[in-house]
């Protein structure tokens, strides 16, 4: 509490109050130490509500990420040379509640020394289309246990011209303010002769 002087001196009184100059009065010294405190406690509550917010947004972002699976399947895991790699994946909603699987698919194809493979003149439209229109993503929800049945053509996506064998994996965001989380896919490995 702000306890102020009452001894004035004359010689710096302000001429229309009688108050000493730069002084306040007791009940504004007051009012001002009950808005310092207001302002305290309002910011108290605002971190409070940030971070119990926070925490709610990683336990729900924790919780879809262990929840979710992804599967890679293929019919043909050996594809002839200048043919089409097409690549089936199932994402399973595991839990009891539905599901929101927001964002984008995210394909990974590497050699199989762990090189990265190039992506196609296709597949760099579409990544940077994907990057551009990213919050702008429409949720897919899963009920609870179901799955959705969807597939790629990766070979319009990714260089898979050359002989040899391609390691194949896919991985969803999971986002909130703090954090993106990724939901991991099996490794499919797909052989191009």
């Amino acid at each position: 509490m702000v306890s102020y002087n009452n001894q004035i001196n004359p010689a710096r009184q302000s001429p229309d109050s009688g108050r000493a100059v730069g002084q306040m009065p007791a009940v504004a010294g007051a009012e001002r130490e009950i808005v310092k405190m207001q302002l305290t406690i309002s910011t108290l509550i605002l971190c409070l509500g940030y971070t119990v917010v926070a925490r709610a947004q990683r336990i729900e972002r924790q919780f879809i990420v262990n929840a979710i699976r992804i599967k890679l399947s293929t019919d043909q895991p050996v594809v002839p040379i200048n043919d089409a790699v097409v690549v089936k994946f199932t994402i399973t909603n595991t839990s009891k509640v539905e599901l929101p699987i927001a964002g984008s698919f995210d394909w990974t194809v590497r050699r199989e020394d762990g090189s990265p493979v190039a992506n196609t003149p296709e597949g760099v439209r579409r990544r940077e289309a994907k990057r551009a229109t990213r919050s702008l993503s429409v949720p897919l929800y899963l009920a609870p246990g179901a799955s959705s049945n969807q597939e790629e053509t990766l070979s319009k996506l990714f260089v898979m011209d050359v002989p040899g064998v391609y390691l194949v994996s896919m991985r969803i965001g999971v986002t909130d303010e703090i954090r993106t989380d990724f939901i991991e896919s099996n490794t499919l490995r797909i052989t191009v002769k």
